[in-house]
């Protein structure tokens, strides 16, 4: 159960979500973008010309394809009928290396592609906010590491809002601006704190200092919520 769980983000920053299993990073995640009837609390969230809705983006722990259709077509699907040309589909499939499987059926796909199919859909929309649910787990740190790098120049590409739930603090250093640390049931937040490190240094070497700071500031709530890898 969340309780007492408050926060802001600027636009165009990215925070990670950090805490132990069972917590309720995800419950987080579903309740921002409006899917977690059950909500006492409230959400604000602005637009860019501070009218209406957001467009939020949400890309899951599980790339969830539709089998029948193609890579485009999955893609394209998220577009209103009147903006599902193919000018911006295309572009997005190009960003993410996906061009050229444009026509491919999920089952014909890797993880890892898969996973970029997820990342395409998502930006295809142009989100204002972004939320992401561990999108990168269960795949070898490599393929991880390539997708974490293509996330950042898609960022790059169309700054946006990111909300990034994780279970590896490394992760959470090498990607975030601010890390948001959960304590277990009843679930708040105890500590929130600034990645340091320049963007374009964040080596393993300066990741594993941010890393052992962060466990000698945060003491056992931390150690708690650590992945054992």
């Amino acid at each position: 159960m969340l309780e007492n769980v408050r926060f802001s983000l600027a636009s165009g920053e990215f925070a990670a979500v950090f805490g132990p299993s069972g917590c309720g990073k995800t419950t987080l995640l579903n309740i921002v973008a409006g899917l977690d009837p059950d909500l006492q609390g409230e959400v604000r969230l602005t637009t860019a010309d501070d009218n209406g809705h957001p467009v939020i983006g949400y890309v899951f722990q599980n790339p969830r394809l539709l089998p029948w259709k193609t890579v485009e077509e999955n893609v394209r699907l998220v577009l209103p009928s009147d903006q599902a040309t193919g000018d911006r589909v295309t572009e997005v499939l190009h960003a993410v290396g996906l061009e050229e499987a444009r026509h491919v059926y999920p089952n014909r796909l890797s993880v890892g592609m898969s996973r970029r199919v997820a990342l395409a859909r998502a930006f295809v929309i142009e989100p204002e906010l972004l939320l992401m649910d561990e999108p990168f787990v269960s795949i070898d740190a490599a393929a991880a590491n390539r997708l974490r790098r293509l996330l950042l120049s898609m960022l790059d590409r169309r700054p946006t809002t990111v909300l990034f739930v994780t279970h590896d603090l490394r992760e959470a250093i090498s990607l975030a601006d601010r890390i948001l640390l959960l304590s277990g049931p009843p679930t708040g937040i105890v500590a929130d704190v600034a990645v340091d490190i320049p963007r374009g240094e964040r080596t393993g070497e300066a990741v594993e200092g941010f890393r052992t700071r962060l466990l000698d500031e945060c003491g056992d709530t931390l150690r708690a919520a650590l992945d054992p890898r």
